[in-house]
């Protein structure tokens, strides 16, 4: 059977770096201090978004899932505040890089928000999280050892495109 143009796409397909998603959840406490929810991850051993991998659902879906699972309460997920283009050059934990499909990966960062009556009720997962907090962005992003890099960089960004309504765009940290 000759090549059709199709084939000669399918093979050129074939060829393409695949990128998976992730998101995360910008939550900010009820009160007037402006303070920012993360979670100690186990595996990265530093304070991070709630989030998480796609699992073959749109990053919104993502977002809602990963919040609900990591937080153990309802999520409500409002508008995208950061696409962040992640390729492993700044490893978001030792050995993130000999993870089959954690890069390149597009992480995308939505506002959210949990019922007030709920917030008492955050339980994170044993195993996953060690812990959760309510940190001030620009002291959590500036103490060594707290954040990984990457993720400083994109809670800063969303944290900025939160207060001035806009959206960020990142590709390895680097704001564009």
């Amino acid at each position: 059977m000759p090549n059709t143009p199709h084939d000669d796409n399918h093979a050129a397909a074939k060829d393409r770096v695949l990128t998976s998603a992730a998101s995360g959840v910008y939550i900010r406490h009820p009160d007037a201090s402006g303070r920012v929810l993360l979670v100690h991850h186990v595996r990265a051993g530093t304070w991070v978004l709630p989030g998480g991998k796609a699992e073959q659902e749109s990053p919104r879906a993502c977002a809602l899932r990963e919040g609900r699972e990591e937080l153990g309460v309802p999520v409500t997920v409002g508008r995208l505040l950061v696409t962040h283009y992640v390729t492993g050059r700044h490893e978001l934990w030792p050995g993130a890089r000999n993870i089959p499909g954690a890069y390149p990966c597009h992480l995308y960062t939505w506002q959210a928000s949990i019922p007030v009556g709920r917030i008492e009720e955050i339980a994170v997962p044993a195993g996953e999280l060690h812990d959760y907090g309510w940190f001030d962005v620009e002291e959590v992003t500036s103490e060594p050892g707290r954040m990984e890099f990457s993720n400083a960089a994109n809670l800063l960004a969303a944290h900025r495109a939160h207060l001035t309504g806009t959206h960020a765009y990142l590709e390895d940290a680097v704001e564009f």
